[in-house]
């Protein structure tokens, strides 16, 4: 409650009042005024500065997420794609060394027989055969898929670069003329500092804004960091040769990372390849165009085709071999956005990861026959190319309750005689 003035009894009193309450007023007023503009300003920055910030920083949070995921997910991509090397090598390296000791003996390289000759006895069967050619096949292959992997990867880490460089270029200017517009209104509130002010807005106006001038901030900072993730992972590099010496490849410079292998197809463990049909035992089974190979350790393998290769008998065997490995694909960003919704936060890491796909499933051989267990029979006959071949494989888990060994038999065809006794003389002949 106000306590009331007391009534003033003379002159001289009655002066003293009107001078003590015109200064008060006036104090009033410009407190007045002074609350009135600050109620203004804080207005101004609560309807126009904070919403615009918060959007900022919202879309700049977006921007870095994505980047952070698609970042990952090409890493991700290409570890996959390393670790699938490094796997098939180790396969290639054990199953070749394997060889050196028994693969290379006559009983493991010879032919197939023909169906006049005795039938091998259990003891002369091959047992647990593997094929050179098919790991290291899958080797050169994976070797392959990770140059290609690399290059769309590199390609795409380029635009990811592009992108974020034209996110900050477009962030700073928009940050800078909305701080520009702060501080002068601002100023106007605050006439009275100028000293305080002045060297602010002076900084913000004259601060280098140019694209050269972010572009070489923005380069120069991801090169520092980059020099740094180089030292740490030749730190690393060096003590995992100190603590485990494997195997290598001979006469490549493992410091390049990025190098390519010839065809299977050129491989010294290829005997012959073709492009051939083949038919099952079945009543119902029909002729099937098949890519046919034989390997210098005695091994016929037959790849499936998919359904869209337009290849027959007799195509070339490297534009079928060619159809076998699919197109190589990488993150980006748009599939990154098709997958999680754009770069808002509610999406987890762990959501938008990619698998590599299983891109050398074709080249798994869908039939392969173990040929020093096979025998040949083929009726020579004018316009007969049709020949069958019969394994004789041993009898693994239930099955050997019927046996030890079981029969079983394919029918193959060639597109003429001369092929098909081409063929059988490859299937027979020591590798």
């Amino acid at each position: 409650h106000r306590r009331p003035f007391a009534e003033p009894s003379s002159p001289a009193s009655i002066s003293a009042v009107e001078r003590r309450g015109g200064m008060l007023k006036a104090a009033l007023e410009s407190q007045g005024v002074v609350g009135d503009r600050f109620a203004e300003y804080a207005k101004f920055v609560g309807e126009e500065i904070r919403p615009r910030l918060t959007e900022l920083g919202d879309e700049l949070r977006g921007d870095v997420e994505l980047m952070e995921r698609l970042g990952d997910a090409i890493l991700d991509e290409l570890r996959e794609a390393e670790g699938e090397v490094a796997s098939n090598w180790e396969s290639y390296y054990n199953v070749a060394a394997k060889s050196l000791g028994v693969s290379t003996s006559a009983a493991s390289r010879q032919g197939a027989l023909s169906s006049s000759d005795e039938p091998k006895s259990e003891d002369d069967l091959l047992r647990d055969a593997r094929d050179v050619w098919l790991v290291e096949m899958k080797y050169r292959m994976s070797v392959a898929y990770l140059s290609a992997c690399w290059e769309k990867c590199s390609s795409e880490l380029s635009r990811l670069f592009a992108s974020m460089k034209e996110t900050e270029c477009s962030r700073r200017f928009q940050l800078r003329e909305l701080l520009i517009t702060f501080v002068q209104r601002q100023e106007r509130l605050w006439l009275g500092l100028p000293p305080i002010l002045t060297p602010v807005l002076k900084d913000l106006v004259d601060r280098p804004m140019d694209r050269a001038s972010i572009e070489g901030d923005v380069q120069q900072s991801i090169r520092a960091r980059a020099q740094t993730i180089q030292r740490e992972e030749h730190a690393e590099q060096r003590r995992r040769e100190a603590e485990r010496t494997g195997p290598g490849l001979t006469g490549i410079n493992t410091a390049e990372g990025n190098f390519e292998l010839s065809s299977p197809l050129l491989s010294d463990l290829l005997f012959k390849a073709h492009v051939i049909e083949k038919r099952g035992t079945g009543y119902m089974s029909g002729w099937k165009t098949t890519l046919a190979v034989v390997t210098a350790d005695s091994f016929l393998h037959l790849f499936e085709l998919p359904s869209s290769v337009r290849v027959q008998c007799g195509s070339a065997p490297e534009v079928a071999f060619h159809a076998l490995v699919p197109p190589v694909e990488v993150p980006t960003q748009e599939s990154l956005h098709a997958k999680g919704g754009g770069g808002g936060g509610s999406h987890k890491k762990s959501q938008t990861s990619t698998l590599v796909a299983e891109w050398y499933e074709n080249l798994t051989p869908a039939e392969s026959f173990v040929l020093p267990n096979c025998a040949v029979s083929y009726k020579d006959e004018p316009g007969n190319s049709t020949f069958e071949i019969r394994e004789t494989v041993f009898n693994v888990g239930a099955s050997k309750m019927f046996g030890t060994t079981t029969t079983r038999r394919l029918y193959l065809r060639t597109v003429s005689r001369e092929e098909t006794v081409e063929w059988i003389r490859a299937l027979k002949a020591p590798k």
